[in-house]
């Protein structure tokens, strides 16, 4: 005879039976954490992989993205700064030169006092000088000369100089101040065009200046350009302006070839990455930590200054 207890069967020995609740028992059988990821099928794991390639790539293009619309605004600052001071160091020569500056050099200072704004602006307009702040156009002549002179300027990254321009309104002023002196341009109207064309930057009968930055401001599929003409009598050109190569564009034509140094780059914060995944598994993780983030934080910055100048000088 026998009595249950507790799901527990008593016979007439007093001792437990061998029939225990089946639901009560762990089941040996279910495969183990460890185990399923050992036995996952190769089409799994090449899923797995897509999955965490287009997670790093998704990461990777917010941080670009962050990178772009706020970092790279401390890079334009600092720019500004030392250029500023090369700038005021070329006012001390009692004599102006009239001459086109190198490639990089200060060209004068910009002030639009409705919008608020005040920038050196640097020779040159490809990716590398409007991260720096407005680009003059070597081929055409310096401010207060004859003719057109064309400056471009980034809309939303390095600083975006010229954000606000499309507030600027019809007979307000644009000043620049060079090593030759104060010249004082009136609007006379605004226009969308094509993006990097060149029918606003070629030679004009009047003298004026033309400033361009891409249009819409985040999406860069037009150019804003907006025209002032200069007031009171003209200087005379300099000698030396450079010829357009043919089929380049301001404001569209970043002018470089960053290929090589973008893979150089990527692959260093790729391999830095891999390796810090290592050592964080096999080191203690302070000393891992210490040793790689100095690297993955520079390669990620010099892949993204790279990446940078792909996009058009005036974006």
């Amino acid at each position: 005879m026998s009595q249950t207890i507790d799901d527990v069967t008593i016979d007439d020995t007093g001792e437990p039976s061998a029939e225990l609740d089946s639901s009560a028992a762990p089941d040996r059988t279910a495969p183990r954490r460890s185990d399923r990821h050992r036995t996952r099928s190769p089409r799994s794991r090449a899923w797995h992989i897509v999955r965490l390639v287009v997670i790093g790539l998704g990461l990777l293009s917010l941080l670009f993205l962050a990178y772009l619309y706020s970092a790279s605004f401390v890079t334009e600052a600092r720019a500004q700064s030392v250029l500023l001071t090369e700038f005021k160091a070329s006012l001390l020569p009692s004599t102006p030169v009239n001459k086109q500056p190198p490639i990089g050099a200060p060209v004068g200072l910009l002030q639009i006092p409705s919008i608020g704004l005040q920038k050196v602006v640097v020779q040159g307009v490809t990716a590398d000088e409007t991260k720096r702040g407005p680009g003059h156009d070597p081929t055409t002549p310096l401010p207060g000369q004859v003719s057109n002179v064309v400056i471009v300027g980034r809309r939303s990254t390095y600083g975006a100089p010229f954000k606000s321009l499309d507030l600027v309104k019809t007979g307000e002023s644009i000043v620049l101040y060079t090593s030759q002196g104060r010249f004082v341009y009136r609007v006379v109207g605004s226009a969308i065009v094509p993006l990097g064309s060149t029918s606003v930057t070629t030679a004009t009968t009047d003298n004026r200046i033309t400033l361009i930055t891409a249009n819409p401001e985040y999406l860069w599929r037009n150019e804003l350009v907006v025209v002032g003409l200069l007031e009171g009598k003209p200087l005379a050109s300099v000698t030396n302006i450079r010829q357009r190569v043919p089929g380049v564009k301001p404001g569209l034509t970043s002018w470089v070839t960053p290929l090589a140094p973008i893979l150089i780059w990527g692959e260093v914060f790729l391999f830095t990455l891999i390796a810090a995944g290592i050592l964080y598994r096999t080191w203690h993780p302070v000393s891992a930590y210490v040793i790689t983030t100095p690297i993955l934080i520079a390669s990620l910055y010099l892949l993204f200054e790279n990446l940078a100048r792909l996009l058009p000088p005036s974006a």
